[in-house]
């Protein structure tokens, strides 16, 4: 006796009374194209001869608002449609789209190769999207939409679509952007030619240094400028756009394209490549010159301006415990105060972000670390009560530990804590200097047989990333480095200055990540872990990965203690100590919780 049927008759149950049992039973029924199909809320339309895909919607009353179309064979070959948000996606295996206000008729163009079988493709095609009523969840609500072809039309899988890997659309060679330069002002542009794929970050080096020009508008907290670079990041992507005149005038032009690397990424960039800039020329009057691209060489990190320090104050009111910072001589744009003691700031966080726009104003707030970063600048800032009232002001400012910058970019004199007519330095600054710990040092504690050590010191904070030496007597260097914790460990924003300075350098909460394709071998990051971490959690929490220059993936990793460096020996080996807290500079600060 039929039990019950699912899905058109294909996967039935079967219910036998003489042996009481249940069946279930896959029946392969054949599919006969017609220019029909039971139930159906819209069509794709696929054209064999342009590779043209289309969609027609059925379900008027509930438009859709979101569609992904995954092809595991991976059939988009063809021409990238024009994105309706910054969203979009479009590479070999899928493609997404966004329509606040519905798919109705939608011709997306040629994005398929050309000649495909319908009815391969077809088995080939999943679909998931949303409509405007999305209904419960976990469950694709497209309904049922059919591949037409012809007259032909062909069910479509829909959900529960298979992981496919990310290949993007490679841009053919003989796309080129240009890097204008103006000798005459020094005024830098940037002309994509890729309008459809814009460029969200972008990094040029230059060896000489002839970034000398006028600082441009940030239009983030982490738009850097020095002699040596420029980096800049706009989420919704460059289109042609003048920096202004960063430069010097009158350099060569021939001279100035070898001199420049440029590196960054796209909306729809593969992140593991080195680059997804494509080519770029300079272009000085009608004239042209290649510039390198990706891997570009180590530069120093020189201000533009030299700024003489000048101090500035943390005036704090004991009847309530509030903090203001009063800068009036020089503006700032980030201050990060920490105390390396007992937990200090107490109550709300403050009310200091304006537009809840984390690249401009960011905010961290925790009982041993306040940072506040804004990148239109401040002359003067009401914190709030933040810190216990009645306090000795002494005290407080014996236990306390600042980094700022200025506008400029530029570093900021001494810190004094102010109250009632009374001056006390902030005795814990930047420009406390650690004692030198050498990698001889490191190799001491960190085992031969292990790829990677992660030294750390947790009374002051401090992490190193090591390669131990290779029985040559070197260190195979590291291009990049991965460090994952399970727990929150990391402070971001507490780095030293120019460790983690390229376009894809990351320091959160949880996960650390150096990327520099010259290589690197030992790297010192400064007070970066959380004041009260132990080394039972740091070593139960901690994931390590990477890769080498020339190849290879990290396979192992120690967590070694600095504290358990051997004591120096009468032959003059120097005496190791903690590394104190330093905070990072402009270049490197990232002040943000990601």
């Amino acid at each position: 006796m039929l039990g019950g049927m699912i899905r058109n008759g294909v996967i039935m149950f079967v219910h036998l009374p003489s042996v009481n049992r249940f069946y279930f039973a896959v029946v392969a029924l054949p599919f006969v194209a017609s220019s029909s199909f039971a139930q159906v809320t819209g069509y794709l339309d696929y054209n064999p001869a342009s590779g043209s895909l289309a969609f027609v919607d059925l379900a008027g009353d509930d438009p859709v608002t979101t569609m992904k179309i995954v092809s595991v064979d991976g059939v988009f070959t063809g021409t990238r449609p024009e994105a309706s948000t910054p969203f979009d996606l479009f590479d070999k295996h899928r493609f997404f789209t966004i329509t606040p206000n519905g798919l109705k008729a939608e011709t997306f163009g040629p994005l398929m190769a050309r000649g495909l079988n319908p009815n391969d493709l077809a088995n080939d095609l999943c679909l998931e999207g949303t409509r405007t009523d999305p209904g419960a969840e976990g469950i694709s609500h497209l309904g049922n939409i059919a591949l037409r072809a012809g007259n032909g039309t062909w069910p479509l899988q829909i959900g529960n679509c298979p992981a496919v890997p990310v290949v993007p659309n490679v841009m053919p060679d003989s796309t080129i952007s240009y890097l204008d330069y103006d000798p005459e002002t020094g005024t830098l542009t940037f002309d994509d030619r890729r309008a459809d794929d814009p460029v969200t970050t972008i990094e040029i080096v230059s060896k000489q240094g002839v970034f000398t020009g006028a600082r441009p508008s940030a239009s983030t907290l982490f738009d850097i400028y020095e002699k040596h670079r420029f980096f800049t990041i706009t989420p919704f992507g460059l289109k042609p756009d003048q920096f202004g005149p960063l430069m010097a005038t009158g350099l060569d032009a021939e001279v100035l394209a070898s001199d420049l690397c440029l590196d960054g990424s796209r909306t729809q960039a593969n992140r593991g490549a080195d680059s997804a800039l494509g080519n770029v020329d300079l272009r000085v009057g009608d004239g042209t010159w290649p510039i390198q691209i990706a891997q570009c060489p180590a530069v120093p990190h020189v201000p533009r301006v030299t700024i003489d320090p000048i101090d500035f104050y943390l005036d704090y009111d004991p009847a309530t415990g509030a903090l203001s910072v009063d800068s009036t001589s020089q503006r700032l744009n980030a201050i990060v105060l920490r105390t390396v003691q007992t937990p200090l700031f107490t109550g709300n966080a403050p009310d200091l972000v304006d537009d809840r726009d984390p690249l401009r104003e960011t905010l961290i707030f925790e009982p041993r670390l306040f940072s506040f970063g804004d990148v239109k600048g401040y002359d003067t800032l009401d914190v709030g009560p933040i810190v216990p009232a009645d306090a000795d002001p002494k005290w407080l400012a014996s236990v306390l530990c600042y980094r700022a910058r200025t506008a400029e970019g530029g570093e900021t004199g001494p810190l004094y804590l102010r109250t009632g007519g009374e001056i006390f330095p902030v005795s814990c600054d930047y420009k406390v200097q650690a004692a030198q710990v050498t990698p001889d040092v490191l190799d001491d504690i960190v085992s031969d047989d292990v790829d990677v050590g992660v030294v750390v010191e947790p009374d002051s904070g401090t992490l190193i990333v090591h390669v131990p030496e290779i029985p040559d007597g070197a260190s195979k260097p590291l291009t990049r480095i991965t460090i994952e914790s399970d727990s929150p460990i990391f402070v971001p924003g507490a780095q030293l200055s120019g460790v983690l300075d390229g376009p894809f350098d990351i320091l959160t909460e949880q996960r650390l990540l150096k990327k520099d394709s010259t290589g690197f071998s030992t790297v010192n990051f400064g007070p970066i872990l959380r004041p009260d971490v132990e080394i039972s959690e740091i070593e139960r929490a901690l994931h390590v990965s990477g890769s080498f220059l020339g190849g290879g993936l990290v396979q192992n990793s120690q967590v070694a203690d600095l504290r358990s460096v051997p004591e120096p020996s009468a032959a003059g080996l120097v005496l190791v100590t903690a590394f104190l807290l330093l905070f990072s500079r402009r270049t490197s600060n990232r002040l943000s919780r990601r």
